[in-house]
């Protein structure tokens, strides 16, 4: 027969570490906290972090998707109140989401390089639009779209 003590360290060795066992906990409480003081964007950050550590976590998951679409609303008005101030570049930057995973409903897959290609795409529909509220200023100038501003799509 096993000794108790052989017995406990034999249990003990399948009994999941605390840490590994709620990888998101940290993350979530901060993006709680972040909440509480109606800092959108960390808490966004935050509980993407807790939903990434811990897919698997109901709670993560659901406080994410909630987050995700309160930081949604919460760029889209910046950047209407930008684009209705003439910054129309940092209206793009805007509703490009302005945060770092990429769009609302990315979970933060989106590359380096589509995110790069985005912004210099956003930055040249800003200039267009620059350029078309103020002709004066461009007069003559081409398009700084891949297609021409011909509306091709990119």
């Amino acid at each position: 027969m096993l000794s108790a003590g052989l017995l406990l360290a034999l249990l003990a060795g399948f009994a999941p570490p605390k840490a590994y066992a709620d990888a998101g906990a940290s993350d979530f409480r901060k993006g709680q906290a972040a909440e509480q003081k109606d800092d959108i964007d960390a808490a966004y950050e935050y509980y993407l972090k807790a939903h990434q550590k811990s897919p698997e976590d109901d709670r993560y998951r659901v406080a994410f998707e909630r987050m995700k679409f309160a930081d949604a609303a919460l760029h889209t008005k910046r950047g209407e109140k930008l684009r209705d101030q003439g910054d129309y570049t940092g209206a793009m930057t805007e509703y490009g989401g302005g945060n770092s995973t990429g769009p609302p409903g990315d979970l933060g897959g989106t590359g380096g390089a589509e995110r790069d290609e985005r912004d210099v795409f956003a930055g040249a529909v800003a200039a267009d639009l620059e350029r078309a509220a103020h002709p004066e200023h461009g007069a003559g100038q081409q398009s700084n779209l891949p297609d021409g501003g011909q509306g091709g799509g990119h």
